[in-house]
């Protein structure tokens, strides 16, 4: 049987460890990169949804704002029906205003 020496079948050089170093440092660099860019980047769509949701959301509370003020305006409905008070539209309680001069 033949003996191996195992000291002669290695790699005697050294390990380029500022190669190492300075890719392991690159990694590392970019990765801190990506990290940063996706945490701002996912910063900006949530604060840009979440401005659509508002201005979703005020723009449906003004249109029920404004749906019923226009109601309000334009409706007749009674406000006192003991005393026969009636609420109507301004331009036709003008017109009615108008017409009671004109007959004096």
């Amino acid at each position: 049987m033949a003996h191996i020496n195992p000291v002669e079948n290695f790699d005697k050089t050294d390990p380029a460890s500022l190669k190492i170093g300075l890719a392991v440092l690159g990694i590392v660099v970019g990765l801190a990169v990506v990290i940063i860019f996706s945490f701002y980047y996912y910063q900006g769509v949530i604060s840009a949804e979440q401005d659509r949701q508002e201005i979703t959301e005020t723009s449906l509370a003004l249109k029920k704002i404004r749906s019923y003020e226009t109601e309000m305006l334009n409706g007749v409905a009674w406000v006192d029906k003991k005393k026969n008070i009636v609420k109507i539209p301004i331009d036709f309680a003008m017109e009615q205003v108008i017409q009671e001069y004109r007959k004096k």
